[in-house]
């Protein structure tokens, strides 16, 4: 049950995706299945199916295989050829758009934070705050934007942008939704039922499309390496 529960916080589905979009608040809560809710504030995630603990528990017993080729590494250059997924809107109107993934780095300074999934536990309590309550310090570096990737389709990182109030509109939720942008970065471990390919933790500080500095987690770990304190510190030199 508790790993179920783990992969609806992961991936509540276009429907829980538009109640947000249409004007349903964290506050309200985010349905995960019939007849269990959750609330979700940023750093407070609380399920009537579930603990906290027993859904940090579930993610952490995960058995994640790393697949593919090594991570990329400083002074290489991101693959440009490949696109993401976004949500754009007009009004009331909202509708989810392929980018190319050189529109967020050409010219540009960018912090990069890969997450395996949207809403899974240690990502919405310790990682993206970490960035949400770093971003105007990130700025003052002269980091331009902070980009959050990861495996899941636009609409579902939509809503979990929501969760995190005005402080996420500094912050661009972009969706890998094949995962190719994690196997070109070498950062992409298979889940297995959990949830098939995802990204691996990690943070990048990447100039112009260059990458000049990049942290990946180690199994088991989550905010060591891919948490916004270490990457704001390796600005310094930069």
């Amino acid at each position: 049950m508790q790993e179920a529960v783990v992969r609806r916080l992961r991936r509540p589905g276009l429907a829980g995706a538009l109640l947000l979009a249409l004007g349903f608040r964290p506050s309200h809560g985010l349905m995960v299945r019939p007849g269990s809710w959750v609330k979700a504030s940023g750093r407070d995630l609380v399920a009537t199916a579930a603990t906290t603990a027993d859904l940090k528990q579930a993610e952490t017993q995960r058995e994640d295989k790393i697949v593919g080729k090594p991570p990329i590494e400083v002074g290489e250059v991101l693959p440009f050829d490949l696109k993401v997924e976004v949500i754009k809107t007009e009004g009331d109107k909202m509708y989810n758009e392929l980018v190319p993934l050189v529109n967020y780095f050409k010219g540009r300074k960018v912090a990069v934070v890969t997450v395996p999934g949207a809403f899974t536990p240690k990502s919405s309590t310790d990682a993206l705050p970490s960035y949400v309550e770093l971003a105007d310090a990130f700025q003052e570096k002269g980091v331009d934007k902070i980009v959050v990737m990861s495996v899941n389709d636009p609409f579902v990182l939509y809503a979990w942008s929501k969760t995190f109030g005005e402080g996420a509109s500094k912050l661009a939720f972009v969706g890998d939704g094949k995962g190719e942008v994690a196997e070109a970065l070498g950062l992409a471990m298979e889940t297995g039922t959990w949830g098939g390919l995802r990204f691996r933790r990690a943070s990048m500080i990447v100039d112009d499309g260059v990458v000049k500095a990049v942290n990946v987690e180690e199994a088991g770990k989550f905010t060591e390496q891919s948490g916004a304190a270490l990457l704001l510190s390796q600005l310094g030199g930069m």
